[in-house]
């Protein structure tokens, strides 16, 4: 059994990624991460199915070239083995559609991006909170 949560985070922006693995470092340390830059790569890693570590949590950005974080939810239901992985969005659009979308194609959460980083602590605790922990697959 882990005492970690391991996180597939999928951003095209660099430093959303370094504020968000900040903010989930700040919050614990026991959490370790797998960037992606698009939801394909993130795909793409997903069915190569040869991993170390399961993550516990997927986050996605909606925006992002090639899969964005929408196409890549959808691409995950059509794979029942990840269906108890919590799925998160998070984007600087608050569009109603855009969030019942995620919502209604498996994401757990939708989140609005951060200007600060004590949100993004609060973002990243609450994004814990939903980690499927010490799950041995």
């Amino acid at each position: 059994m882990r005492n970690t949560v391991h996180i597939f985070l999928a951003d095209d922006d660099l430093d959303d990624q370094v504020l968000m693995k900040e903010a989930f470092l700040e919050v614990t340390a026991g959490v370790t991460f797998e960037f992606f830059d698009n939801g394909r790569a993130l795909i793409d890693r997903i069915l190569a199915g040869v991993f170390d570590v399961y993550p516990d949590l997927i986050v996605l950005d909606y925006n992002m070239p090639l899969m964005n974080g929408l196409d890549a939810l959808m691409a995950l239901q059509q794979l029942p083995a990840w269906n108890d992985v919590p799925k998160v969005i998070w984007s600087t659009s608050r569009a109603e559609k855009m969030v019942a979308d995620c919502l209604a194609h498996g994401a757990a959460s939708y989140y609005r991006k951060p200007n600060d980083f004590a949100e993004y602590c609060r973002i990243a605790a609450d994004m814990l909170s939903m980690a499927v922990t010490n799950k041995v697959k």
